[in-house]
């Protein structure tokens, strides 16, 4: 897995995980995978297979950073649906910000490209709007 449970602990402490998941580790594995494919949409342009197996420091660090907030964010909203979780939200949110501007070319973020194929290649041309004159 890209982010493992050791990795959510940047973000919230281990007895709060253990609190939450009470002895269910499949809701760990629930909410890392959650996190992973919630990203994926965003990277579409990006080598997703590549990017997601990495693992130890070979990692973008950002993207782990991202990847735990909304993990946790998941965590914590399957457990506890009826807390406040207003700094838990701006997290997520945050990283979903930051996952659009990826995806929209407003940021540049490092990450490895798809191979494009020749054949897939396209040239875009346009033209200002036709204009009608009259004297």
């Amino acid at each position: 897995m890209f982010i493992e449970e050791k990795d959510l602990y940047i973000a919230i402490r281990e007895y709060e995980v253990r609190d939450i998941v009470q002895g269910d580790a499949a809701l760990i594995d629930i909410a890392i995978s959650t996190a992973v494919g919630e990203m994926k949409p965003y990277l579409h342009r990006y080598d997703c297979e590549k990017i997601f197996s990495a693992t130890g420091e070979a990692r973008e660090s950002l993207l782990v950073r991202f990847a735990v907030d909304i993990a946790v964010f998941e965590l914590v909203s399957i457990a506890r649906p009826d807390q406040d979780l207003e700094n838990r939200r701006a997290l997520y949110n945050r990283a979903i910000g930051w996952l659009k501007q990826v995806r929209d070319e407003k940021i540049p973020c490092g990450l490895p490209l798809l191979p494009i194929a020749p054949e897939d290649a396209k040239v875009l041309s346009n033209s200002n709007p036709k204009r009608t004159n009259y004297f």
